[in-house]
């Protein structure tokens, strides 16, 4: 079984006495490890998997990744945490928008009632005018009636005035 003792023990700048006596093996031992001379026990092989932080298949070269379950969960965890965060940022502009929106309808409910009063004002002076104008138009009749009246008063006795000259 090719082991990736050596490559894990050179990457960390350790000797092989440094590694052994980490994790309770003879520097014999562990030299025969590395050399593929002998196969480490699964005990020991775990103890070196938890010293160097990686995972037992690196060890054993089942896989190309050195991360261990805990590195991997950490790693998740702080996606998961990022991830956590980022929700909570939307959440507080979604609760800041859904605030500015009714302030921006608040307002626009204002100014909606605001101009309403101004038509409303508006129309009741237009009827004010319109009224003032029919009054107008009813005297301005009126007026030509009288001036009519009075007209034909005036021809009337300018007639009489004619004929009383006329007779004499």
């Amino acid at each position: 079984m090719l082991l990736r003792l050596k490559e894990l023990r050179l990457t960390k700048g350790l000797t092989q006495a440094q590694v052994a006596e980490a994790i309770n093996v003879s520097t014999a031992n562990y030299s025969r490890y590395e050399s593929n001379i002998n196969e480490p026990p699964l005990t020991v092989i775990c103890r070196l998997a938890d010293y160097f932080n990686c995972s037992v298949d690196y060890i054993l070269n089942r896989t190309q990744y050195i991360e261990t379950t805990d590195s991997i969960e950490q790693s998740i965890n702080s996606v998961i945490e990022n991830a956590n965060k980022k929700v909570e940022y939307l959440e507080n502009k979604i609760t800041e928008l859904d605030y500015l929106s009714k302030q921006v309808l608040e307002q626009l409910y204002d100014k909606i009632e605001h101009k309403t009063k101004e038509i409303d004002l508006l129309i009741y002076k237009s009827k004010e005018h319109l009224n003032q104008i029919e009054n107008l138009q009813k005297f301005q009749e009126n007026q030509v009636s009288n001036f009519e009246q009075s007209f034909n008063e005036v021809q009337s006795k300018i007639k009489q005035l004619n004929s009383i000259i006329n007779f004499e």
